[in-house]
């Protein structure tokens, strides 16, 4: 996701951008709800994979929709799954880390 970001200036492969709110919960894994959601890019269709950006438009993981572009801004309900966000990555990398340390001590 970071790769297509960063070399596609276009921006015209399917996203969301979410407020910050949710851009907290994500990096704990949690799911989206419609109402905070800020933009979505055209032609999203239900069960469609979609890259989830920051109002910066940072990569904060890829989500799966729940419902098309009409309906994924429906507020108080779950509209996008997370599959993979952000703090999975920086957890792991940690992990490593401190396990590297714990091995020479």
């Amino acid at each position: 996701a970071e790769l297509v970001v960063k070399h596609n200036r276009n921006v015209d492969y399917p996203h969301v951008i979410i407020n910050t709110k949710a851009e907290n919960l994500i990096v704990f894994g949690r799911d989206i709800m419609g109402s905070s959601i800020l933009y979505v890019s055209n032609d999203i269709k239900e069960n469609q994979q979609v890259i989830i950006l920051n109002h910066n438009k940072e990569v904060m993981g890829l989500g799966r929709t729940r419902y098309s572009r009409r309906l994924i801004m429906q507020p108080n309900i779950i509209t996008i799954d997370t599959i993979q966000d952000i703090g999975t990555y920086y957890l792991k990398n940690e992990n490593r880390h401190s396990k590297g340390i714990d091995h020479l001590l």
